[in-house]
């Protein structure tokens, strides 16, 4: 009985030892946190820390918008008119916005409506289309002369529709009193208009009378243009080179 407790006294005292004096307990033991010193200039506050930020002032940008839209419906009459009006429908018309004039030459001028000319703009004089050739070809102007014209309308948009398939850039709508639509005021109206180009030596002119009493009206115009060649710095082909 003695030697067994004096076993396991042996025993119990060989699992002290082990525990106590473990390296890995002793490691844990010297690892535990420390206490952290405040270091007193870290505690101080900085002068911007209880300051707020001063806001960032942008410069001030307007924004101005008008209410009214770009009308799809244009009209040139009256001073406006006489003003504008060129030798070619497409140079008269080439200040709107939108349009522009396609031009194989100085007597050739077609109204390009947002990209689009030719049978894809529809020509009318007084509501009836004009059923010219320039519809065929670029190089062929509109059979009608504009200082003639007492107001040219530019129609674009979806309302271009109303006249037809070939109107899908748009509509030009000319009207002149050559069929009389009303009586003039007085019993008699007339037009006079005269242009010169010193460039080509230009000249053209027209003169329009209006009669008309109760429900009968006649209208009388005459239109002539006389012009020369274009004169350009230099030579238009090189002569040198085509003798090559």
């Amino acid at each position: 009985m003695r030697v067994i407790l004096i076993r396991l006294r042996f025993i119990f005292l060989m699992g002290y030892t082990v525990f106590f004096f473990n390296p890995v307990f002793a490691t844990d033991q010297n690892t535990q946190k420390k206490p952290v010193v405040e270091n007193p200039s870290n505690t101080a506050k900085s002068p911007n820390s209880s300051t707020l930020q001063e806001p960032v002032k942008f410069e001030t940008i307007t924004i101005e918008a008008t209410t009214v839209a770009a009308d799809p419906i244009r009209k040139l009459e009256n001073r406006e008119l006489r003003i504008r009006t060129s030798e070619t429908l497409g140079k008269t018309l080439e200040r709107e916005m939108g349009v522009s004039n396609l031009s194989y030459g100085p007597g050739v001028g077609q109204p390009v409506i947002r990209g689009m000319s030719g049978p894809r703009v529809r020509i009318m004089q007084n509501g009836i289309g004009a059923h010219d050739l320039s519809a065929l070809s670029p190089d062929l102007a509109v059979a009608f002369e504009t200082m003639l014209a007492d107001s040219i309308t530019v129609l674009r948009g979806p309302a271009t529709l109303r006249y037809g398939g070939n109107a899908i850039g748009g509509m030009v709508d000319i009207k002149h009193q050559r069929i009389p639509d009303k009586i003039p005021l007085n019993g008699a109206a007339g037009r006079m208009d005269f242009r010169y180009d010193h460039n080509s030596s230009d000249k053209s002119g027209m003169i329009g009378l209006d009669i008309g009493k109760g429900n009968f009206a006649i209208h009388v115009d005459y239109f002539q243009r006389s012009s020369n060649n274009t004169h350009i710095p230099g030579a238009a082909l090189d002569e040198a080179a085509i003798r090559q």
